[in-house]
């Protein structure tokens, strides 16, 4: 494994992982993405930017697009409002160098997520079969903030130079 950030840099990518995770749970538990949560990752993302990156603009560009995209989402009923603002607080931590990547991934993830979903009858079988009881509720909404996370995750991990 060959790690290139810097242990500051290491740092601040764990802290963001850490929320992004507590996001994504809470999505999966409750089907809704606080306010809070966002609101710390983007706080997060402020001295991450100042003192490892001294790129404030780009980002911030960039996340508001991707967060304008996402009211565009949300306004036609494919995303959730937490869904929209994570993607946007996330999109921060990526930049414009890694937008496409981060998005790819949360794609792909919400692709799998989506078959997943769509055959949760057999996948529990096959779990219950394996010895493993899963009492997760099924609904029609989708967790998206799980595909968002696994994004983020994997972008994140590029950053830090840890793939």
């Amino acid at each position: 494994m060959n790690i290139q950030a810097a242990y500051p840099e290491i740092y601040f990518l764990g802290a963001f992982a850490i929320t992004v995770v507590a996001a994504a749970i809470t999505d999966i538990k409750y089907r809704l993405i606080p306010n809070s949560l966002c609101l710390i990752i983007a706080a997060l993302w402020a001295p991450y930017a100042i003192f490892m990156t001294g790129d404030l603009l780009y980002p911030l560009i960039t996340a508001l697009i991707i967060l304008a995209l996402g009211i565009g989402a949300f306004s036609a009923g494919w995303l959730g409002g937490g869904d929209a603002k994570l993607l946007a607080v996330c999109a921060l931590w990526m930049g414009p160098a890694h937008i496409l990547l981060f998005l790819f991934h949360t794609a792909l993830a919400g692709g799998a997520l989506a078959l997943l979903w769509r055959f949760e009858g057999p996948v529990r079988f096959a779990l219950a079969r394996g010895g493993m009881d899963v009492q997760v509720a099924v609904t029609r909404e989708l967790p998206y903030g799980l595909a968002i996370a696994v994004g983020a995750l994997l972008a994140a991990a590029r950053i830090a130079g840890l793939s």
